[in-house]
């Protein structure tokens, strides 16, 4: 089991590249938080240091977004991988291969892709923790003079973490693949459907996560500026997640209504392409609804507390700084995120756009089916995108106590923007 692991991860290095990024950065940040920590601890600052604080504030928000983030891209790439590998998972049913033999090679490929990640993100970490002390120091954001220190449980937890992240996510999602049966997948391309009792499981969680988000908001308004900062973040977070879940519902329905508003006939070819592969519709529209949603959302409040501070940073006040670096990694995850998803739904058209080209569309028309196509899409997570972060904005105007909301209509412009270019480029 190990060697065939090892010779499919192998192959399909492009359908794990945004999850082997992914890992490598969550680690990365983790490590390099807990080394900084342990640097100061050995060095005689305690938590009654500003400048330690300050350090641990920004490089913890950091890494607690972006071990979020790793979890959002690593189901993702998951889920959809064994949608595009659901052939493969069929012939190996069909030479003998029970649903268990397939569930643990997937799970040792997650467990070879932790490793990988692990051992890369450790090595970067270790040589870019003293620019990052030295930058910080620089800035006043952390102590000076700050001689790095290693220890064993700075690599081992961050480690631990990711292994575990990859492996979990890797068991909840091979269940999938392991119910695939040759007769059922051999001759369908398309992924097999959701049953009746996953689509109630899947609305169960999705109200359990947009519920939680009600606790939090009181947990917030009762919370110091920095407490209520990160509550905030993490209301996005569910927001989005809990809309995120519900996609799939409301997928159908909202490219019928498209179909009859454009009414062109390049439009309904690709409205129908979007339609019958709903599956990797969903997957594309889920890391693009989040990058836009969690732009709008954390840009507007930095924003808003830049104004606070008369457009500028002073009396050691590093929220602000930290919810930027926040959102900056982020941003890089979310992108990667939609790269690879957009190359691995491409990797896996190139029969549907043999046929295009044999019934007669030329090169030009096929670029313009995918470029309606991307379109689409983007047009489809715009709106949820707005309403999870303009109820952020309104829970932000009550936690943060100010009379006003900057919104980020540039930088929120330039997101959306880049989601559709990453898209498209990466689809063509």
């Amino acid at each position: 089991m190990v060697w065939l692991a090892m010779k499919t991860l192998h192959t399909r290095l492009s359908v794990y590249r945004g999850t082997f990024f992914a890992l490598l950065l969550g680690i990365c940040l983790l490590t390099m938080t807990l080394i900084c920590v342990n640097s100061a601890i050995a060095s005689g600052y305690g938590v009654d240091n500003p400048l330690m604080m300050a350090m641990v504030n920004i490089l913890g928000n950091a890494a607690g977004v972006a071990m979020c983030a790793v979890i959002f891209v690593v189901k993702n790439t998951f889920a959809l991988g064994i949608d595009l590998r659901r052939r493969e998972f069929a012939l190996l049913r069909a030479v003998g291969a029970t649903g268990q033999q397939i569930r643990w090679l997937l799970l040792v490929e997650a467990f070879f892709i932790g490793v990988i990640s692990a051992v890369f993100a450790s090595i970067l970490a270790v040589l870019a923790v003293p620019h990052i002390i030295d930058l910080m120091a620089s800035a006043h954001l952390a102590p000076e003079n700050l001689e790095v220190n290693l220890s064993w449980w700075s690599f081992a937890i961050p480690t631990g973490v990711g292994l575990f992240t990859a492996i979990a996510i890797s068991y909840f999602i091979s269940k999938k693949a392991s119910t695939i049966s040759p007769m059922e997948a051999l001759g369908n391309k398309e992924a097999v459907q959701n049953k009746g009792i996953g689509k109630v499981l899947r609305v169960l969680l999705a109200l359990c996560v947009l519920g939680s988000t009600i606790p939090i908001l009181f947990l917030a308004l009762d919370a110091p500026g920095d407490v209520g900062m990160a509550y905030l973040i993490l209301e996005t977070l569910l927001l989005l997640f809990g809309f995120g879940l519900l996609i799939p519902f409301v997928l159908p329905p909202s490219l019928r209504l498209l179909r009859k508003v454009m009414n062109k006939a390049e439009s309904d070819v690709a409205i129908a392409n979007l339609l019958t592969e709903d599956k990797r519709t969903s997957a594309l529209i889920a890391p693009i609804m989040f990058t836009i949603g969690l732009a709008i959302a954390m840009f507007s409040q930095f924003d808003t507390f830049m104004a606070l501070n008369d457009g500028g940073i002073s009396n050691g006040n590093t929220d602000s700084i930290a919810l930027l670096v926040t959102v900056g990694f982020t941003l890089i995850y979310t992108a990667v995120s939609i790269a690879n998803t957009c190359a691995m739904t491409t990797a896996g058209r190139g029969r549907d756009f043999e046929i295009l080209r044999l019934s007669g569309a030329t090169h030009g028309q096929v670029l313009k089916v995918v470029t309606i196509e991307t379109v689409i899409i983007v047009l489809l997570a715009l709106p949820v995108a707005i309403l999870v972060a303009g109820t952020t904005l309104i829970m932000a105007y009550f936690v943060i106590g100010t009379e006003t909301i900057v919104i980020a209509w540039g930088a929120s412009t330039l997101v959306i923007l880049g989601c559709f270019v990453i898209a498209l480029v990466s689809s063509l």
